[in-house]
């Protein structure tokens, strides 16, 4: 996993000279889709360091519950309209991996920059020692 996580961030950091472009681009539906499975793969680290169990998902808001209460309110404190940006962003990696065989006539939404958001709280997160402290709080900001 942790080979897995770095390829992403890898692959991030390359795309980093877009990302002020993306809202115009269609380049967004991937870069998307890169923040997406990071997140993934982040909140699956951390559930294994708390040596909590989580079934194959890759639905973001089961993952984040899978979390303590602590974990996920201070997810949710760290990202305005969290609740609501979680429940339209949760499945984008499912959904949207296959957009060459996907019918999109309704159109795809994404928020990239929640999942950005999301992404970077869970790296702070993953690094934690102390993940049930309660100086966690400060070192998230």
């Amino acid at each position: 996993m942790k080979h897995c996580i770095a390829g992403a961030e890898e692959a991030t950091k390359i795309n980093r000279a877009v990302i002020d472009k993306l809202p115009q681009s269609n380049l967004c539906f991937v870069q998307g889709y890169m923040y997406a499975f990071n997140c993934e793969l982040e909140l699956k680290r951390i559930i294994a360091e708390l040596g909590r169990p989580f079934a194959h998902e890759h639905n973001l808001k089961k993952l984040v519950l899978t979390l303590p209460p602590e974990f996920q309110n201070l997810i949710r404190d760290s990202i305005s309209n969290f609740d609501e940006e979680i429940d339209k962003n949760s499945n984008y990696f499912t959904e949207n991996r296959y957009l060459f065989s996907k019918d999109i006539g309704d159109g795809i939404s994404i928020n990239i920059f929640f999942l950005f958001q999301l992404r970077e709280v869970l790296k702070k997160l993953q690094g934690s020692q102390a993940l049930a402290s309660t100086d966690l709080d400060h070192r998230l900001r």
